[in-house]
């Protein structure tokens, strides 16, 4: 029995090839779209979760009352954990984390490597590691050793065998020797660890010095501790602000710091989205929501399809029914006929997912450790829901179909046109749905490209951006402009020092203010483009010498600082008995257009023993001159820093880089809207054809009362429209609504105009009434003898 339905079904298939195709081919899209979309949130929600000792992990952060408000702070200071683990019993391990970059020498090659990590042996014991070579042993502790992952095995030795080698590397002096101790498998997608290479925290304390290891404000490193199985983490937060508290009793200063500072401990499975923005936190939300929701419109087109096709079947049912088939039969017949549709959409969809992985890995800027047929409990849940959709779609159908009596189906008597309101529904919250898409796609497409063009105080076109490595960048940087400066290429050079550090001032009310601070060279405004609004820029004589001792520093503000400082007038002033303000700066971006423009404070002075004073060096370059500045720049470089490895910045480019969050959205809800209206307009495709073939007669005998091929058009076309303009009209709130909480997280957002709804939908409304025309038009341009010659 099972054998005979089988074959009917596919035999069905073939008969209704194109109602078989767009079915098969809209279901295997949705489904392709859901199975990646689930790839990345399973990725979310499962982060770090593979470790053994998951549950008794724990994220050490800091805690700190701010005006009121509690912040938690990711990372805390260096001798915490360390000091945690030797007087809290219930502390059983810890690790410390700190990244930094250095240079790898291999030959005469110089590379640029980021992913340095320093830290304890408790790393390896706490978390899962799986070793290729070495061992994760004591020698992890000494000071040359050195673990690599087995993608920095592949590139510097070209094999994974690579314990006991040696790497040459330089941190900060000269280049020194390391031995790899272990090599182990690079890290899966759903880790929070993403080093290249890791070596001692016995390393670490040749790099940063001893007071600011044991200086207990700062918040430089990311820790874990482990807990034994009956600890409290409550009271071991309390027994932890104890330690910290009796560790710096002797420095009252600091003692006073500390006292609204308390400890945090997030479980190792949260921490991942714990410290994201509650936007980014809610993406895994909002990404599950659209890969239903493009399920949902496959679905909904399955189950319209199915409903509409069963209106051609009648005299099948009759048929069988006549020659002996039950109701039984009959509904076992439609059912298989789904799993048929089920399972052949379910490998085309999986087949589509499989090729579309790589792109896919792209757009969320994540690959993925494993492909979607390593995963079979995805699959399988993943099926499930297909299976389950497609046989409710058609439960309706094949149930109404085995009802009729034989009679009634030969005499044209079905009565199926009485619920046509079904599938009419259907199609309307499809195309509400992709309506909706589509829409919020371009509002959020249109708030990225504004931030991108938002005005940032300075002029990011033409202007290359260099790093200055080490802690010599004064002279370092000196040497690079001068040599710059004979390049008719290149129009002007400045330097700046790395503008990520705040200063507390006092303001003219008294209070103090936070201002974000760095030091400047004469050249630094009128590289960038910075308007002066106010007194005037540097003069040479503000550059003291790193020997001279000057009480006086004179410095530069932005429009917020002034503002923040509550100074009408500052040009003159004297902040904090130090700082005498000699001009005022337009506002310019720090940061990003994410948050409002940064209250900005430039220093003339070069205070001595401070490094990385002026580490950025900014060359704005003649149009069209590109090649030949970047020519110029690495002859200078390799001149003045010939084992360093020449990286360069475009800067237009980097601030492009800045909201890739923005870039995600919009490319994936441009791509979501892209498959929910082709989905969409493919169901619709086949209920108007079926439709339309069923009115051939009426069309035909229209035609020969006189009926014109326009008018035709028109009234076939008719219902389709007043369905899509309904989607519309319902679309716009939703899509409002939608647009309108997405822009509460910026400062800088674009005004929810008419516009913003009238281009996507009117285009989309044409583009869909175009296609169904073709179909109908076919309809409408039949010879009315072919329809009724039998009649």
């Amino acid at each position: 029995m099972i054998k005979n339905y089988l074959k009917s079904g596919f035999r069905n298939l073939f008969r209704h090839k194109g109602y078989a195709l767009i079915n098969i081919t809209g279901l295997a899209v949705g489904i392709a779209s859901c199975l990646l979309i689930s790839m990345y949130v399973k990725d979310e929600f499962t982060f770090d979760s593979y470790h053994e000792n998951t549950e008794s992990i724990y994220r050490l952060t800091r805690i700190s009352m701010r005006q009121g408000e509690e912040v938690i702070m990711p990372g805390v200071s260096y001798p915490e954990a360390e000091a945690y683990f030797n007087e809290i019993p219930e502390v059983i391990n810890f690790a410390r984390l700190r990244k930094d970059g250095g240079v790898v020498q291999v030959g005469q090659d110089l590379f640029d490597e980021k992913g340095i990590l320093f830290t304890d042996k408790g790393l390896y014991s706490m978390f899962d590691f799986e070793v290729l070579d070495g061992a994760l042993d004591s020698k992890v502790s000494e000071l040359e050793s050195l673990i690599i992952t087995r993608s920095t095995a592949m590139k510097y030795f070209g094999n994974t065998r690579a314990a006991g080698k040696e790497l040459v590397i330089k941190l900060r002096g000269e280049f020194e020797r390391y031995i790899v101790t272990a090599v182990i498998e690079d890290h899966p997608s759903n880790s929070s660890f993403n080093f290249n290479m890791a070596m001692s925290w016995t390393r670490l304390k040749t790099v940063v010095d001893e007071w600011t290891r044991n200086f207990w404000l700062i918040t430089p490193v990311t820790a874990y501790v482990m807990l034994d199985d009956q600890a409290r983490t409550e009271q071991v937060a309390q027994k932890m602000t104890e330690v910290r508290t009796r560790k710096n009793a002797s420095d009252d200063q600091m003692s006073a710091a500390l006292k609204n500072e308390s400890n945090g401990l997030i479980p190792l499975k949260e921490a991942h989205l714990q410290f994201k923005k509650e936007s980014e936190a809610n993406q895994p939300y909002l990404l599950s929501g659209i890969a239903l929701l493009i399920l949902i419109i496959a679905s909904f087109n399955f189950s319209t399809l199915s409903i509409v096709n069963s209106l051609s079947r009648s005299k099948e049912v009759g048929v069988r029914k006549t020659i002996g088939a039950s109701r039984k039969n009959l509904v076992l017949q439609f059912l298989t006929e789904a799993l048929l549709i089920s399972i052949l959409s379910f490998i085309l969809g999986i087949i589509l997912a499989e090729v579309a992985q790589p792109g896919f890995e792209s757009l969320v800027k994540r690959p993925f450790s494993y492909h979607l047929l390593g995963d079979p409990a995805l699959l399988i849940v993943c099926f499930t829901i297909v299976l389950i959709i497609c046989l409710l779609s058609v439960i309706y159908p094949s149930v109404f179909l085995s009802r009729l009596k034989v009679v009634n189906v030969f005499r044209g008597q079905t009565k199926v046109n009485q619920k046509k309101w079904l599938t009419r529904s259907m199609v309307t919250l499809q195309f509400l749905a992709a309506f909706v898409f589509i829409t919020v796609a371009f509002g959020v497409n249109q708030q990225h490209e504004h931030l991108i063009d938002k005005e940032k105080g300075y002029n990011d076109r033409n202007l290359i951006k260099l790093e200055i490595p080490g802690g010599n960048s004064k002279q370092v940087s000196q040497q690079i402009k001068n040599e710059l400066n004979k390049s008719p290429n290149i129009l002007s050079v400045g330097a700046v020092g790395s503008l990520n550090e705040a200063i507390s001032l006092q303001d003219a009310e008294g209070n103090r203010v936070f201002v974000v601070q760095g030091n400047a060279d004469l050249g630094y405004l009128s590289t960038m483009q910075i308007e002066l609004l106010e007194g005037s820029n540097f003069t040479a004589i503000d550059q003291v010498s790193e020997d001279a001792e000057s009480p006086i520093i004179n410095v530069l503000i932005n429009q917020s600082a002034a503002s923040l400082l509550n100074e009408e007038d500052p040009i003159g002033k004297l902040i904090d008995n130090q700082y005498r303000v000699v001009g005022v700066m337009n506002d310019f971006q720090v940061f990003s257009a994410l948050s409002k423009m940064n209250s900005a404070m430039l220093m003339a002075d070069t205070r001595p023993g401070r490094a990385f004073q002026l580490n950025n060096i900014y060359i704005r370059y003649q149009e069209n001159k590109l090649s030949e500045t970047l020519s110029d720049l690495e002859t200078v470089w390799s001149q003045v820093l010939p084992f360093e490895p020449f990286n360069y910045t475009f800067v237009d480019e980097y601030n492009r880089n800045l909201y890739q969050k923005e870039s995600l959205w919009s490319k994936t809800l441009s791509y979501a809207s892209g498959l929910a209206i082709v989905i969409s307009i493919m169901g619709l495709v086949g209920l108007v054809g079926l439709s339309a073939s069923e009115r051939k007669k009426e069309v035909s005998i229209r035609k020969v009362l006189g009926a014109t091929v326009s008018g035709l058009l028109l009234m076939l076309n008719r219902g389709v429209s007043s369905m899509l303009m309904l989607s519309i009209i319902i679309s716009i709130p939703v899509a409002y609504y939608v647009i309108e909480q997405f822009l509460q997280d910026y400062s800088y957002r674009i005004g929810i105009t008419p516009w913003l709804f009238a281009w996507p939908l009117a285009i989309t409304f044409i583009v869909a009434f175009l296609i169904i025309s073709v179909v109908t038009l076919r309809t409408a341009s039949t010879n009315p003898v072919e329809s009724l010659r039998n009649e």
